[in-house]
């Protein structure tokens, strides 16, 4: 059983007056409302990582946009929320990814004593604002006008020993629990 879970996740964006979500810009920061359901309290405190893909084929090339350690030290038992807020990936980094129309990734990763436990991933896609822009590209981008579009979130949990004994992973139990999507 988990002893800890992210109950909810949420990309906060800039609003306009009426209320309605604007598109993030590509320089946007990255800012998710996180909700921790902590079943048991844990001793050590949970990291948290905004890390942004730029090769999936070797993740050792994975950028870490921001980390945060939660707790103080340690976590209670209860329901909390915070926002985690990350720099957008830098131009140098998209383009190391093959540039800002190629689809990447991006994900949260959970961890506690060093071993994940769960990780949220979103598909990134980069586009003109005006459409007549990406029916009739420039020749060099205009990066100013350029949106962000994440996909709906893909999440995925794996096996933790939290505070207990470490866990034998060598029979034939996978480390990932399961995979929900939405």
């Amino acid at each position: 059983m988990a002893v800890c879970n992210i109950a909810d996740i949420k990309i906060l964006s800039e609003q306009d007056e009426k209320g309605e979500s604007l598109p993030a810009r590509v320089t946007d920061d990255l800012r998710f409302e996180v909700v921790l359901d902590v079943a048991e309290p844990l001793m050590q405190d949970v990291v948290f990582r905004v890390m942004y893909v730029v090769d999936a084929s070797d993740p050792s090339k994975d950028v870490e946009l921001e980390s945060a350690d939660i707790g103080a030290p340690g976590l209670p038992k209860g329901v909390m929320k915070f926002t985690l807020e990350a720099s957008a990936p830098s131009r140098s980094t998209i383009e190391a990814g093959g540039g800002p129309f190629e689809v990447t990734g991006l994900y949260l990763s959970a961890t506690y004593k060093a071993e994940e436990f769960c990780r949220v991933g979103y598909y990134v896609r980069h586009d003109y604002e005006n459409p007549s822009l990406t029916e009739n590209p420039p020749e060099t981008i205009e990066w100013s006008k350029l949106i962000r579009a994440l996909s709906e979130p893909c999440v995925t949990k794996f096996l933790n020993a939290w505070d207990g004994p470490p866990l034998d992973l060598s029979s034939t139990e996978a480390s990932a629990m399961d995979v929900l999507s939405g």
